[in-house]
């Protein structure tokens, strides 16, 4: 991750769970998407991604792991969100 640069007009990080309707695969994502203005494409220059045959409590554990790391990385480098952290789950 080099040469990272997040907007103030457009920073948010989110965590999703969510699972695949056809292979029953769980996908869990961390990631911060960032835009210097409305008319630009976002890039993501942080994401975490993870994936298995989890149940529930073992994605939801996995999630928090990578929330915490999110959130670390945030306070670290001293990133300002432009939005509340987001978390969402989505189940088949």
């Amino acid at each position: 991750m080099t040469d990272q640069t997040f907007h103030t007009h457009y920073c948010v990080a989110s965590v999703r769970i969510f699972v695949d309707y056809h292979t029953h695969m769980v996908e869990i994502q961390a990631y911060i998407g960032t835009a210097p203005d409305d008319s630009t494409i976002i890039v993501y220059p942080y994401r975490s991604y993870e994936c298995g045959y989890w149940n529930k409590g073992t994605a939801r554990s996995v999630a928090k792991k990578m929330k915490t790391a999110l959130v670390t990385f945030i306070k670290e480098q001293g990133i300002k969100l432009s939005q509340p952290l987001g978390y969402s789950e989505r189940w088949a």
